[in-house]
This record gives C-alpha cells, sequence and structure tokens, in this order.
C-alpha cells in the first residue's frame, strides 16, 4: 500500500488556476445552495443565544469555486444577528494553493457570482482561517464545528491499495467483480469511516455537513461517463497514455504505475455506515438526514453544443485543461524518477496535447459530466 498526495495543484500558487479553469465545479456547488442554505438555517437555530457560528469548507482547493456559496452563509448569520461572529475554516493539504485561498475570501482575486466577497461585505466579526491537514485526519476542535461543506474531495484515498492491471488508469473502468477492484472498495470502506468519524468528533451536537461525493450511480453513470457522452473520459485519456507507451515515449512498467487513488462509492455504500447501528459512525453520533444522486452537465461541452462554429482546438484544450487541473499529479506520479522533472513534465504536457487533438476532431462526443451523491449528515 503506497501513501498518496491526494492533490498537488497545477499553476502558480496566488494565480487562482483551478477557480479559473473548473467551471463545472461552480454549477456543482451553485446548485447544492439551497440546500446548504436550508442545512444552516436548521443549525443556526440550536445555537443559542446568538452564539458564533463555525463553518468549514473540506477539500477547498484555491477556494475560489465556493466564494459565491459562503457569501450567502455568511450574509445568512449576519441578517439574522449582525454581531454574530463567524468563522469560516478552510481545509487541505499541507501543499495546497493558500495563497489562492485568502486571495479569494479577501477580494483580490475575482470569481463568476462574486462581486463582492463576504470578507469585503462583513469586515467586522468575520474570521477567516486555514487548515493546513487533509480531511483524512481530524482537523478541528471536538464539538466545535456547526456547519461543515465538502464538494467533490472525499473521493480520494489516503492511499493507493493496489495497482488496477496493465492498461486501467482508474478503478471506475474495472467490471464491479474484478478481483483488482476488492483493495480499492476495501480502502475506500475503511477510508469513508474514518472521514466520517473525524467529522463526529469535530461537529457540536445538532451541527450538520452536507457531503458532495463523486459516485457511480444505479445506471453506472461516473465522473467522464454519462448517457449524454459518446466518449468516456478515462478510457480515452488511457487510450493516449497506453499509445504514448506503445511508442516508446514513456515505458509499459510506468503505464502500470499510473493509478489514480480515489474510489467513487456507490450511494449504498456512501450510506452504509450512516444507517448501520452497529457502525461506529452510527455509535458516534451521526445520522443521514437525506440523499439523492445528481448528474450535472458538463459547462465546456455545453458551451460547445451552443456555439459549435468556435475553433475547436482552442475549445478543446479549455476544456481538457479542466481535466488537468485535478489529474495531473496522478500521471507525473506514474513516471520513473529516473526522468527529470522537466522531462516528466513534458511527457504530460504531450498526453493532454493528444487528449486536446482528439477531442477537436468531435467534440460534443466529449465532456466531463459529474455524478455525485449528495448527503446531508447531523450529529445528535
Amino acid at each position: 500500500m503506497t501513501a498518496v498526495q491526494l492533490h498537488t495543484p497545477l499553476g502558480e500558487d496566488g494565480a487562482g488556476l483551478y477557480s479559473l479553469s473548473t467551471r463545472g465545479c461552480f454549477d456543482v456547488i451553485n446548485l447544492n445552495t439551497d440546500l446548504m442554505m436550508e442545512t444552516t438555517d436548521a443549525v443556526l437555530a440550536k445555537i443559542p443565544g446568538g452564539g458564533a457560528v463555525t463553518f468549514c469548507d473540506y477539500g477547498t482547493a484555491d477556494g475560489g469555486t465556493s466564494i459565491p456559496l459562503f457569501n450567502k452563509l455568511v450574509k445568512k448569520c449576519k441578517d439574522q444577528q449582525a454581531d454574530r461572529d463567524v468563522w469560516v475554516f478552510y481545509e487541505d493539504q499541507p501543499g495546497n494553493e493558500w495563497k489562492s485561498v485568502f486571495y479569494h475570501a479577501l477580494g483580490q482575486l475575482k470569481v463568476p457570482g462574486s462581486d463582492q466577497t463576504y470578507m469585503q461585505e462583513h469586515p467586522r466579526g468575520v474570521y477567516v482561517a486555514a487548515v493546513g491537514r487533509s480531511f483524512h485526519h481530524q482537523t478541528l476542535p471536538d464539538n466545535s464545528l456547526h456547519v461543515g461543506f465538502a464538494a467533490t474531495c472525499m473521493h480520494w484515498l489516503s492511499a493507493l491499495p493496489g495497482k488496477l492491471g496493465p492498461e486501467n488508469i482508474h478503478h471506475s473502468q474495472l467490471p464491479a467483480d474484478d478481483p483488482l477492484l476488492l483493495p480499492f472498495k476495501e480502502q475506500a470502506a475503511k477510508d469513508w469511516s474514518n472521514i466520517l468519524l473525524h467529522r463526529a468528533r469535530e461537529l457540536a451536537v445538532g451541527g450538520r455537513l452536507v457531503i458532495v461525493n463523486f459516485c457511480i450511480d444505479a445506471d453506472g453513470q461516473c465522473l467522464g461517463r454519462s448517457k449524454n457522452l459518446k466518449r468516456t473520459m478515462y478510457d480515452t485519456k488511457r487510450d493516449h497514455w497506453i499509445a504514448m507507451a506503445k511508442e516508446g515515449r514513456i515505458t509499459m512498467e510506468e503505464l502500470a504505475n499510473t493509478n489514480f487513488p480515489n474510489y467513487y462509492r456507490t450511494p449504498e455504500e456512501t450510506e452504509a455506515p450512516l444507517k448501520d447501528p452497529n457502525s461506529e459512525v452510527y455509535k458516534a453520533g451521526l445520522r443521514l438526514v437525506n440523499s439523492f444522486t445528481r448528474v450535472t452537465p458538463c459547462p465546456y461541452r455545453a458551451s460547445w453544443i451552443a456555439n459549435p462554429q468556435q475553433d475547436a482546438i482552442t475549445y478543446a484544450r479549455d476544456y481538457v485543461l479542466t481535466t488537468r487541473t485535478w489529474s495531473n499529479a496522478t500521471y507525473l506520479g506514474g513516471l520513473s524518477d529516473s526522468r527529470s522533472p522537466d522531462e516528466k513534465s513534458a511527457l504530460v504536457d504531450e498526453l493532454f496535447e493528444r487528449y486536446a487533438q482528439d477531442v477537436a476532431k468531435s467534440p460534443a462526443d466529449h465532456g466531463m459530466d459529474y455524478c455525485h451523491c449528495i448527503l446531508t449528515v447531523e450529529k445528535v
């Protein structure tokens, strides 16, 4: 079993490239804003005497995609009681884009849907802090959190439990009964239980989490594989990586070493520890309030369909970049350490340029539709 870094930022810290290149994440969070507002209402009603409210944005990346959401949440708290203190914690790994997080919160980096951030709107009584530790650990004090939010992050595993075979890069490419999948299922179940146990300790009684998890739904849909798409994202990336191995650009060993350390749980796998009275999660006080699945269409593909006269390769490179922001490190990690960093980067550049050239031939066939299991959890 190999320890992994869940996500290595792409681009210069302080530039906010992740948010600039992930339009779909804004759509996903926007679609869950009403749920978060309702969740916050339910929790505020239980905080005695208008006390301070603590939020946490888990797996925040550069913090930009959740700014419009937290603008509304902080405004709700302040509208209810102007002198109420509000804390917003941003959680991610030590090597995260922390400059970008604070630039976004302070309004020095702009994002769509936010003319003025909550820190600009409320210069007093609102506090922002960073937690440079993975959500696979406890990140806040016991009983301190009121509302937690996690979008598109908790599919990353704490360790790579095995390999997926010489011609697979992601577990979703394997049939459900493939024995190579079992270590990933077991690691994902263990990690999910631990993630929830850490959150149970952090939450105050009556506090809630809204977790927007990548999943494989009842129709077999998942990220980059949906009923809307003729080509699947992971298969297409894999095919180009295989082609580079067959051409001698990378070795067959490097191909086999390229495995995504994540797992898209089914709704049943997601809900299980929250429903089982014998589970440690249930005993820790966490209860499932509601759960549902949703497919969010790829905004890049939608923009192409709306305007197919645009330049195909320019469009394709923009689309491919959104798939690279979170996957770049996995391809770099598959390459041998005998290669220089520049050589590794050049090979991964080549992979994504091949992908872009492929997309440009038939843009409507490709897309990164999102498929999520969205659950609300309360500590009782």
